[in-house]
C-alpha cells in the first residue's frame, strides 16, 4: 500500500493523533534540551494504572504506531526517553490508562537505562530492564 493510500484510510481519531505529535513531539523534545526536569517530568506515582480493556490496549498500540510514524518523518531522532514521554502524553489526553516507566539494567561491566510507557500492564518495550522510576 503507497503512503497515500495509507493516509486515505486513516480514522477520524488517527488523524487528530497524526496532527497532536506534530506539536507535542517537538515540545517534548524542546523541553528535554532546554528545561529542567522537573518541569517536564509527570508525579511519581507507585500505583499501579488501572486495567486496560482490550478496546484502550488496541487503542494505546495504535498511538504507539502513529508516534513511531510520525517520529520517522520529523527531524528528530526519538530516544525512549522522548519516544516515551510523547506517547504517555497522548495517551492520557485521551483517557487511556498508562504509565511511563524509567529502568536500569546491569549489561556485563555497563549499567543501561531505559524509558518506555506501559497501558495496563502490558510494557511496549521493556526489555528485561527493572523499574526505578514510574510516573
Amino acid at each position: 500500500m503507497s503512503s497515500w493510500q495509507k493516509l486515505r484510510a486513516l480514522s477520524r481519531s488517527d488523524w487528530g493523533v497524526l496532527f497532536e505529535c506534530v506539536w507535542v513531539i517537538p515540545a517534548v523534545e524542546f523541553n528535554i534540551r532546554w528545561r529542567s526536569p522537573k518541569s517536564w517530568l509527570p508525579a511519581v506515582s507507585d500505583s499501579a494504572p488501572p486495567p486496560a480493556s482490550p478496546a484502550s490496549s488496541a487503542a494505546a498500540d495504535r498511538v504507539a504506531h502513529l508516534v513511531d510514524a510520525v517520529y520517522r518523518r520529523l527531524p528528530f531522532e526519538p530516544t525512549c526517553l522522548t519516544r516515551s514521554l510523547a506517547l504517555y502524553r497522548l495517551l492520557r489526553a485521551r483517557g487511556i490508562p498508562c504509565q511511563l516507566r524509567i529502568g536500569l539494567r546491569k549489561n556485563q561491566a555497563a549499567l543501561e537505562g531505559h524509558a518506555w510507557t506501559e497501558s495496563g500492564r502490558t510494557p511496549l518495550d521493556a526489555d528485561g530492564f527493572e523499574v526505578m522510576l514510574s510516573f
